[in-house]
């Protein structure tokens, strides 16, 4: 793994990632603004590029933060961007899988257990992403999100713990996802619910 254009982060941190990616065809880019965040143990494997952090063409640069706890496991295959504006946390023996895509500024993505994001994936401003409760009211339960190949997500949606999303699906601005989408459809609403089927998009 090599590093790119590194901000204001922690030197001890970065060398760490670059030791745990070591065996890893992965090249990853930090701009400026990023904090990172290395755990003991924590793993990166696979191949591609991840950018972290990112400023669109004559934008402005904003805080981002991407955090790996302890024995967290990242997995790359393709080119993947988190823009500038984004907090990423993988937690203690968690596990993400990133395919290619991007996702906007403003995402707040916290993985738990697995989230799993295919290839060709776009998302909007303002992501809410996560796999767990994530609070200790009652029983505190996880399950893996999974985000299949080239899907469309919208501005300011939450998809919450146990979703999948099929292949070529489009989440509509909004939507609050809480439960499967099928291949090929158009969901929106709170919750979201199936508004028309047969999609396809480019």
């Amino acid at each position: 793994m090599t590093i790119g254009t590194i901000g204001k982060i922690s030197v001890w941190n970065t060398l760490r990632l670059m030791l745990q990616a070591r065996d890893a065809s992965v090249r990853l880019t930090c701009f400026r603004g990023v904090y990172v965040l290395c755990q003991k143990g924590a793993r990166i494997s696979g191949h591609g590029t991840l950018h972290v952090g990112r400023p669109w063409e004559s934008s402005r640069i904003y805080p981002s933060e991407f955090r790996l706890f302890r024995d967290a496991k990242l997995s790359l295959d393709g080119v993947f961007t988190f823009v500038t504006g984004s907090s990423v946390t993988i937690r203690s023996g968690a596990r993400m899988n990133l395919g290619s895509g991007y996702i906007n500024s403003g995402a707040r993505i916290d993985c738990a257990d697995e989230i799993r994001i295919g290839n060709k994936v776009w998302i909007g401003y303002d992501l809410f992403m996560r796999d767990s409760d994530g609070h200790d009211i009652g029983n505190v339960s996880h399950a893996p999100i999974v985000i299949r190949d080239h899907v469309w997500i919208g501005t300011r949606v939450t998809i919450l713990k146990g979703v999948e999303i099929g292949e070529g699906a489009v989440v509509a601005t909004g939507a609050v996802v809480t439960s499967n989408v099928v291949p090929y459809t158009l969901v929106a609403g709170v919750p979201a619910k199936t508004v028309k089927t047969n999609m396809q998009w480019k």
